[in-house]
């Protein structure tokens, strides 16, 4: 319940500080909302190195507390030296009471 409340007080703050600059009335509706947050990581040397990719995963996984998933080449590529399928960076998406936690 705790957690709520702090969302719910950084919303507020939010949406009037939006009101206050941007001059929108006191139309809630039209005040833009987070919906999600994507923190996402390129690893160039995750084709020769797979200790690389793992420690990022690592590192993704302390800073946002959820586990990273790998992303993948969708074609190869002969001059960068990439397969497809190879897994190439990491992403985490973060949705609801997470995103406005890692907002602050």
């Amino acid at each position: 319940m705790l957690l709520g409340c702090a969302i719910y007080k950084c919303e507020c703050e939010f949406v009037n500080l939006i009101i206050v600059v941007y001059l929108l009335g006191h139309l809630l509706y039209q005040v833009p909302k987070v919906q999600k947050i994507v923190v996402n990581c390129g690893i160039g040397d995750a084709a020769q190195n797979d200790k690389g990719l793992e420690a990022a995963m690592k590192d993704i996984a302390l800073i946002t507390g959820q586990k990273p998933i790998k992303t993948r080449a969708r074609a190869s590529i002969a001059t960068f030296k990439i397969r497809e399928d190879q897994p190439l960076g990491i992403a985490v998406t973060l949705r609801g009471d997470v995103s406005y936690i890692s907002l602050d």
